[in-house]
């Protein structure tokens, strides 16, 4: 899972999308979805760093207005993602520059 950091831009939202349709057909956990956005399997943080692309912009806006996420998991994409915070933070501390 983690060489998916090398798939091309619009191939890696595809495969995010695929996460999401995962999820809303109840075949995976939201906590296996936040995975797939924040943690393990984006291991070159390629979430926070196209935070700004219009396909990954459309398809996090899609699920701020998704009820069957959690509230928590939903303000994490909106404070994290989509202001740039999460990027910011990581090149303050060095990991990414």
């Amino acid at each position: 899972m983690c060489s998916m950091t090398s798939l091309p831009t619009n191939q890696y939202i595809d495969l995010l999308n695929s996460y999401y349709a995962l999820f809303r057909d109840h075949k995976i956990s939201e906590s296996l979805l936040n995975r797939g956005l924040f943690n393990e399997f984006d291991t070159q943080y390629k979430v926070a760093k196209l935070y700004n692309d219009p396909s990954l912009r459309k398809l996090l806006k899609k699920m701020l207005n998704d009820d069957s996420l959690s509230k928590a998991f939903r303000m994490d994409i909106r404070n994290e993602i989509l202001n740039g915070r999460w990027l910011h933070d990581l090149q303050r501390t060095g990991h990414l520059k």
